[in-house]
């Protein structure tokens, strides 16, 4: 009974990592605008659908992050239901939110900087710098879970903005873009 939480916990590392492989990944997304057919990878299916060739399937990557976050809160509802609250539990949980909520949105903002890049004239010869800050998500992600593992006052509640919110916040871009039918969002 007492592993049961770490369950869920591995449950939300898990879906954090196959959201990385899915967001990393190329794929085909139709969209519900114009799209410059001039656009590298803009094509019509039969049905007569456009799509674009998108350098990875973020909106499923996104859709796993979602599921992280719902098991992440199962694991705490777990934990208090069965009392098996342990140290490792509260470590692993941590572990686990960095990649679900901190590496895996990083790599949204990752891709969703260097197509955006790539879609300005010479922008495929754009420098790893630009797409740098990408990696501040994990980063303060990384730092705001060892802060809160550390501080003694963390058993009283948070301070600052949880992880799984600033994840969710990122991983909600690609839904927003791609589902989006207003000009403006693009």
């Amino acid at each position: 009974m007492k592993q049961i939480p770490n369950i869920f916990t591995l449950l939300n590392l898990f879906f954090g990592c196959v959201a990385i492989i899915y967001i990393i990944q190329p794929g085909l997304v139709p969209v519900f605008r114009q799209v410059n057919p001039d656009y590298l990878g803009a094509g019509i299916n039969n049905d007569g659908t456009q799509y674009i060739s998108i350098p990875e399937q973020a909106v499923i990557g996104s859709v796993l992050i979602g599921a992280a976050a719902v098991v992440d809160f199962l694991d705490g509802f777990v934990a208090r239901l069965f009392k098996a609250t342990s140290e490792i539990g509260k470590q692993l949980d941590s572990l686990a939110d960095v990649v679900s909520f901190g590496v895996a949105p990083g790599m949204i903002m990752f891709e969703l900087l260097r197509m955006s890049w790539a879609q300005q004239p010479g922008g495929l010869d754009t420098s790893m710098l630009w797409l740098l800050p990408s990696f501040l998500v994990p980063c303060a992600a990384g730092y705001r879970l060892a802060r809160f593992n550390t501080e003694p006052s963390s058993e009283s509640g948070f301070t600052g903005l949880p992880s799984p919110a600033a994840g969710l916040l990122v991983a909600s871009l690609p839904l927003v873009y791609w589902s989006s039918r207003v000009t403006w969002v693009t």
